[in-house]
């Protein structure tokens, strides 16, 4: 599966809007993980995304989703999934 094309980053996309002019401020997107595949974490594309929990400060947010692990499998990287 590919996730960058010309080495631009491909991937989901979240939209920041702002709701008063309803304008598109900025788009994040949601890049694939390389992370070790372990019991609580792995590599994946982020999909499924949830409402933005942001800080009290407003400076940070979570965003829960899930994640699918598009390039992992014996035809893909030659790991078994689990």
């Amino acid at each position: 599966m590919q996730t960058t094309e010309n080495s631009i980053n491909r991937g989901g996309e979240i939209l920041v809007v702002n709701a008063a002019t309803m304008n598109v401020e900025k788009t994040i997107i949601l890049l694939h993980s390389d992370k070790e595949d372990t019991e609580n974490k792995g590599s994946g594309l982020p999909n499924y995304v949830g409402m933005a929990g942001l800080s009290p400060d407003g400076i940070n947010a979570w965003i829960p989703s899930k994640q699918d692990n598009i390039k992992r499998g014996m035809l893909r990287n030659g790991k078994n999934l689990n």
